[in-house]
């Protein structure tokens, strides 16, 4: 027996025993409606020795039930209960043939065309409650049909119309209990067929996310490694561009330098997707001003707009948000980048509204537009506007995709108003924060490239731990130009020995894999172990399967992805180091 068989076989069994119970309710109620009605015209030792034998049906039916409701029907056909039912529903016939001698032909309780009423009526629910099984249905009604034209026959006076009925009744009813059998059991095969679709849908979208999945896997491992020669080529690159040579020379290396600059942005924003797609990208919201992050923008892509013979405007804003400060200029960096793009006359305006107790921060620009039916599209994946000409730096379509999904990250409603031939407007609703800058970082407000948080991080001392020691240097000269005091150890055990047993730091940074399959976790507990306190801490880690091995267990320690942005770094840093001393 295959696999389709099995599950109609199953679905049979579970049909006919799920209708134990209605036919019991309908034996029953039938049983008391003729105690009521012959109980003063029948004598009462012939009625009850009727409905002895009645008893046996519902009594039956309710053992079966009794009998089979914990059993699993998907197991395979139960022989018991069909022999059981088979046994069951040929005496049931006998009972109802015993039924129709006593209370027709004997007394006379009912008249002939009543008589033929009942037949069909009996007929019709029989065939539905025993619809799943056509042998049952026979064994039940068969003998009862064929015995109520012999009691009509036999009864006194001419054959009329009631005798041909009740002939009729058998043929009729077997036919009609036969399209419903067989109406029952398709629809029993097509719900197995749909089953068996679901299923396949389902597998296929498994094979399809786990393709997606290793594509995802293997852009972010590849990107810690990818992303080193890339930095070292444009290090090299900006090298030669300060060393004197021939006018070709310079024009090659112009080229280069453009070359790696367009390659960086792709693979960028390709890992930025891939992490978001991982579901690695975590929001790390603090409180800062949204001015430094509209100057560091204007700074990014004022030549651009430059280079376009366009305007770049930024509108001052002296306004605090709550918001992840890497992922919201991600959004804005991508927006603009996209405005000055398809804008070739005019301008881009980038500047914050009040709207709803929010900021509204808005991108406008004079470009091509677009119409009402294209907005959605905008943001899919490798999407380019109709009509227009890609730049060759334009990407792969994929920046409105990012700025989408970290929208829905963070929860940040955004909407598109487009004009075709006038321009557009991005606007990205963030939530607003009181300021909270101290009074000896009043100078610092003015310096444009300096981010300020309330917790200062000067005279902090912070301990790196990384066995990379490009890495590990790399990351302490950063610290110190933000005036940290900073520790680096390539373990936890030389960071125990630098620091002492009278040192306490502010903040433990460490990779997330160390020497001799160490982790970083592992580290920062050995440290505060010795040390004898909690330390806040952050983990970097460079590849995604490790940042879900962290997040799936308890961790006090935040996360970060590499590569890591100097500007989410410090905003992290500093809340770390407010937490731990609030």
């Amino acid at each position: 027996m295959n696999a389709k068989d099995k599950a109609v076989h199953a679905d049979r069994a579970a049909y006919l025993y799920g209708n134990s119970i209605p036919m019991i309710i309908g034996d029953l109620v039938g049983y008391f409606l003729l105690m009521l009605v012959c109980w003063t015209r029948i004598p009462h030792q012939e009625f009850f020795i009727w409905s002895i034998g009645f008893a046996l049906v519902p009594i039956s039916k309710f053992y079966a039930w009794l009998k089979f409701r914990n059993h699993d029907f998907s197991l395979g056909p139960v022989k018991p209960l069909m022999v059981f039912s088979m046994v069951s529903a040929f005496l049931c016939g006998l009972v109802y043939i015993a039924g129709s001698y006593l209370f027709f032909y004997r007394y006379r309780l009912v008249q002939e065309a009543d008589f033929c009423f009942a037949l069909y009526m009996l007929g019709a629910l029989t065939a539905v409650y025993l619809a799943s099984h056509y042998i049952l249905y026979l064994l039940f009604f068969l003998p009862y049909c064929l015995a109520t034209p012999v009691f009509i026959a036999l009864s006194p006076g001419p054959l009329g119309g009631p005798f041909y009925l009740a002939v009729l009744a058998g043929p009729l009813s077997a036919a009609f209990a036969w399209a419903y059998h067989r109406a029952l059991i398709t629809s029993f095969e097509l719900e197995f067929q749909n089953g068996q679709l679901v299923n396949n849908i389902n597998i296929e979208k498994q094979y399809a996310e786990a393709a997606n999945l290793a594509k995802t896997r293997f852009l972010d491992a590849g990107s810690h490694d990818l992303s080193k020669p890339l930095k070292n080529l444009q290090k090299l690159v900006n090298q030669l561009k300060n060393e004197p040579g021939a006018a070709q020379e310079n024009y090659l290396i112009q080229e280069m330098d453009s070359s790696i600059s367009i390659f960086d942005n792709l693979f960028e924003k390709l890992l930025d997707i891939s992490k978001l797609d991982a579901a690695i990208t975590q929001p790390q919201i603090t409180n800062f001003p949204i001015s430094h992050l509209l100057k560091s923008i204007e700074a990014k892509y004022g030549r651009t707009a430059e280079a376009k013979k366009i305007n770049f405007r930024i509108v001052a804003s002296d306004d605090w948000v709550n918001a992840d400060p890497v992922l919201l200029e991600k959004i804005l960096r991508n927006l603009v980048a996209n405005a000055i793009q398809f804008t070739d006359v005019g301008g881009v305006l980038l500047g914050c509204r009040h709207r709803d107790g929010r900021i509204r921060i808005d991108v406008w620009d004079t470009g091509c537009g677009m119409a009402d039916d294209k907005h959605a599209e905008i943001f899919g994946e490798f999407y380019q506007v109709p009509g227009t000409k890609p730049a060759s730096d334009s990407g792969l379509g994929i920046g409105l995709a990012i700025v989408d999904r970290l929208c829905k990250l963070l929860d940040y409603p955004i909407t598109v108003h487009s004009t075709i031939g006038k321009g557009s407007r991005f606007s990205v609703l963030v939530p607003t924060a009181l300021a909270t800058v101290s009074a000896n970082e009043g100078e610092a407000q003015n310096k444009p490239t300096q981010f300020i948080f309330a917790t200062p991080l000067a005279g902090k001392l912070i301990v790196v731990i990384d066995d990379d020691i490009s890495i590990r240097d790399s990351m302490c000269g950063l610290l110190k130009t933000w005036g940290c005091e900073v520790i680096g150890a390539q373990s936890a055990e030389q960071a125990i020995d630098l620091l002492g047993s009278s040192a306490q730091p502010d903040l433990i940074i460490s990779d997330y894999h160390l020497l001799d399959g160490e982790t970083g976790h592992m580290a920062i507990g050995y440290v505060n172990q010795f040390l004898k306190a909690a330390i806040p801490a952050i983990i970097i880690s460079g590849d995604s399967e490790s940042a879900k091995t962290y997040r799936s267990n308890v961790h006090d320690y935040a996360l970060l992805v590499k590569p890591v942005m100097p500007l989410m770094l410090r905003a992290l840093m500093t809340q770390k180091i407010a937490e731990s001393c609030a």
